[in-house]
C-alpha cells in the first residue's frame, strides 16, 4: 500500500493542453494482486516506450466539496478513458473520440508507482482536502493520470478548482 504521509498536492500550470483518443479497453487501476506481476497500464507503444494514458471521473457533489468524504465508491466508472496523442493533429481528425486536457491550473498529486482503486481514491480525496483547506470550492471533474517517467510507473491525480474573485475593499 502506497504511503500517503509524504504526498505532495501542488498546483501545476499546466501551460498547453494535452490531447487523448478514447481507448475504452483501458482500466484506471492496478489490481492489487497484479502489483508485482506487471503495473498499469504497460503496454508499450510501436516504438517499444510505455504509454501515457487518462481516465475521466465525476465527483458526485455532496462527496466532492466535504473534507472527508466517504471514500466506498468515490471513484465511479471513468466517463472517458484515453491514450496520449502526439498532438492537436493527430486527435483532430478523430474528433468524437479525441479529449483534450486544457492548459490551466490544477491541483496535482503523484505517487511514482502504479496504485490500485482504493490507493488512487485516497490521493484524490487528499487533493480534495488540499483544494478546500484552501478554500477554493472544487469542480467535479477528477482526472487520473497514468504514464512512465524513466520506465517507471507513475500515477497522478488532477482536480479542477473555481477561482473567486476577491471583494473589494
Amino acid at each position: 500500500m502506497f504511503s500517503f504521509e509524504n504526498l505532495d498536492v501542488l498546483r501545476l500550470n499546466l501551460r498547453a493542453p494535452l490531447f487523448y483518443i478514447k481507448d475504452e479497453k483501458l482500466s484506471p487501476f492496478v489490481r492489487p494482486s497484479d502489483r508485482q506481476k506487471r503495473p498499469f497500464p504497460c503496454e508499450t507503444e510501436e516504438d517499444g516506450v510505455c504509454g501515457e494514458y487518462i481516465f475521466r471521473f465525476e465527483i458526485e457533489e455532496d462527496r466532492g466539496n466535504v473534507i472527508d468524504p466517504d471514500p466506498a465508491g468515490y471513484l465511479g466508472s471513468p466517463l472517458f478513458s484515453g491514450r496520449r496523442a502526439e498532438d492537436r493533429d493527430t486527435a483532430s481528425g478523430r474528433a468524437e473520440t479525441c479529449f483534450e486536457l486544457s492548459a490551466g491550473t490544477y491541483f496535482f498529486a503523484q505517487a511514482r508507482e502504479a496504485l490500485d482503486l482504493e490507493e488512487c481514491t485516497l490521493m484524490a480525496i487528499e487533493v480534495q482536502r488540499e483544494i478546500l483547506w484552501q478554500r477554493l470550492p472544487p469542480r467535479r471533474v477528477l482526472y487520473v493520470r497514468r504514464l512512465f517517467e524513466h520506465g517507471k510507473p507513475v500515477t497522478q491525480a488532477w482536480r479542477t478548482f473555481t477561482v473567486q474573485a476577491k471583494p473589494f475593499l
